[in-house]
């Protein structure tokens, strides 16, 4: 509440920054993922249901119960 926290950070960057150890910070925090809605914009494909294929003409063959061949 009285910003001792603050300094204490600003000291801790400092020492950082002469031993040349501030870039190496950026490894500790985790690049933010982007978002489900980010991701799909990224793709730029929209799901399609799964169906048969439309190319072959679907065959009916006749069929009743006790023909064995």
């Amino acid at each position: 509440e009285q910003g001792a926290a603050a300094t204490h950070l600003s000291g801790f960057l400092r020492i950082c920054r002469v031993l040349g150890l501030l870039d190496q910070l950026d490894a500790l925090i985790p690049e933010p993922a982007a978002s489900p809605i980010a991701q799909l914009k990224l793709q730029k494909n929209r799901r399609q249901r799964a169906s048969r294929a439309t190319n072959k003409p679907a065959t009916k063959t006749d069929w009743t119960w006790g023909t064995d061949g």
